[in-house]
């Protein structure tokens, strides 16, 4: 266990959220218990076949050294999820491959989708603030 992982505890998350009608995973897992962290040099990733959103718990990564503070481990981690939840919408929407693109599928734009994650919540408050959120 390195000095880092010794000193950020992970809080709880929920098990699973719901996208688009469907049971989604949740797991945070450490950099050595995954490969797919390492193989591409991803903090996370979210697998439609499976439907699970996988996060890299940060503390855990090789070249972290502990000097982090714990709220730094705690955005790294809900930013991930963010970014990770739109890919999700996006499969479930079957956007992931519907999109036209010569090399990629729009909707996998790694650029796009965090853009999406960032302003997510802004966009929320201005449609909240705006009135135009069908109420629950």
């Amino acid at each position: 266990m390195s000095e880092a992982q010794r000193k950020f505890v992970c809080p709880e998350f929920p098990k699973e959220v719901n996208i688009l009608g469907s049971k989604w995973s949740i797991r945070i897992q450490d950099f050595d218990q995954n490969p797919y962290f390492k193989k591409h040099e991803a903090d996370g990733y979210s697998a439609f076949a499976t439907r699970e959103i996988v996060v890299c718990n940060p503390a855990s990564h090789p070249e972290e050294d502990g000097d982090e503070k714990n709220t730094y481990y705690l955005n790294i981690i809900k930013n991930t999820m963010k970014h990770e939840i739109v890919h999700a919408f996006l499969s479930e929407s079957g956007l992931d491959t519907c999109a036209f693109s010569s090399r990629r599928a729009w909707s996998k734009n790694e650029e796009m989708v965090d853009w999406i994650a960032i302003q997510g919540q802004k966009i929320y408050k201005a449609w909240k603030e705006a009135g135009c959120l069908d109420e629950e």
